[in-house]
């Protein structure tokens, strides 16, 4: 935090005396309106400043920061001039980039673990209940005019459904279809929407910091002078350095060990997350579903917050990343139009993913009105009650 000008005695004197001065003027110069000029200057868009930013708060951010860091104290330890003091950093600042490295791997594969385990152990089961239920529900209310997909499952032919013929079917059969996702499209698409949108906010996250990295400049050597450059307030170090320049290696390295894989597992969590919603059975259970794809998804800020020590975080946080080439940007189309892009590239993908989901091959979009009627008798007999 920049601490806050003090202003000399003199200068708050100077400040008094030009208001004083101000008020000294003429009629004419009264009945000009006043501020048009500066209200003018409001008016016209400013440059916002792209300042540099450390690493995102996170087990992924600070594997980041402590690759360049780390790596670079690692290497100008051996060029001490104190041998002793030069082992006993070189050893510190060893341990702490390997234990970066451990961390953020062991998170990366944690997630990648879940995520798989939920495609293998959790999802089929729901998949599979929901199917069998379906195909029955086909049979009675198409009155037996199916026809088999490739998984063994009834579908009906169209022309031959009778919303009538609910009545065929028992009161656990009905409740149990009837808590199906896709019975009701509108709140399961709101579900995935919000999934969505969560899962791209990372990507977008991901992403925007690869290229962050990418555009950093290329130097021989992480001992070089041009690697860091120290931020200074009024001519003294803030004790926060910027990232200027680093070897192709260590770029190579930080995209392919940490950017990528986290990208990767981001997208594959959308999709599986998106599967097992939709084969859910119960609303309530969809819900709950959602929360803990969210602590999955969420699962390297709680790692970074409960395990690595508060130094560390200070120390890996105080370098800082440039936001790109250029010092400031004005206001365009682009940036107003790329952001709002997220929640327009969610609504196409939740309606693509309903469209074509897999959870039931073939779906006749023919639960919801069987549902409204069985839902509008179990209401009657309940006030009849």
């Amino acid at each position: 935090m920049v601490a806050p000008e003090s202003y000399d005695s003199h200068e708050l004197e100077e400040e008094y005396t030009d208001e004083g001065s101000d008020s000294e003027v003429d009629d004419e110069e009264e009945a000009t309106p006043r501020g048009t000029k500066s209200e003018m200057d409001h008016l016209q868009e400013q440059e916002i400043p792209m300042d540099p930013e450390p690493p995102e708060e996170g087990i992924y951010g600070m594997g980041v920061a402590s690759i360049i860091i780390d790596y670079r104290n690692l290497i100008l330890a051996n060029h001490a001039d104190d041998q002793e003091s030069g082992c006993e950093r070189q050893l510190r600042y060893g341990c702490r980039f390997v234990l970066a490295m451990l961390l953020t791997l062991s998170t990366i594969f944690l997630q990648l673990y879940l995520t798989a385990m939920t495609k293998m152990i959790v999802t089929p089961d729901s998949v599979r209940e929901l199917r069998e239920a379906y195909g029955q529900y086909e049979v009675v209310m198409y009155d037996n005019h199916t026809q088999l997909t490739p998984f063994g499952h009834h579908r009906g032919i169209e022309g031959f459904y009778n919303v009538s013929l609910y009545t065929n079917l028992g009161k656990d059969e009905m409740h149990e279809i009837c808590d199906c996702a896709l019975a009701q499209p509108l709140f399961l698409s709101a579900i995935l929407l919000v999934w969505t949108v969560t899962c791209l906010a990372y990507m977008r996250q991901t992403v925007g910091f690869t290229i962050r990295l990418l555009m950093l400049g290329t130097t021989p050597s992480m001992k070089d002078r041009g690697v860091l450059k120290a931020e200074l307030h009024k001519g003294k170090p803030t004790g926060k350095h910027e990232v200027v320049a680093v070897t192709i290696c260590i770029k190579v390295v930080m995209v392919c060990v940490v950017q990528l894989p986290v990208l990767a597992m981001n997208v594959f969590l959308l999709w599986i997350g998106c599967r097992w919603l939709v084969a859910t059975l119960g609303f309530g259970t969809i819900l709950l579903n959602a929360v803990a794809l969210e602590f999955v998804l969420n699962l390297h800020e709680i790692f970074y917050r409960a395990i690595v020590p508060y130094t560390m975080k200070i120390s890996l946080a105080s370098i800082m990343i440039p936001q790109g080439a250029k010092a400031s940007e004005k206001p365009s189309w682009w940036n107003m139009f790329s952001a709002f892009g997220l929640l327009i590239l969610a609504v196409l993908w939740t309606g693509l993913y309903i469209k074509i989901q897999r959870v039931l091959p073939g779906y006749n979009w023919d639960i919801a009105p069987a549902c409204t009627l069985f839902m509008a008798q179990a209401n009657f007999e309940i006030m009849e009650i």
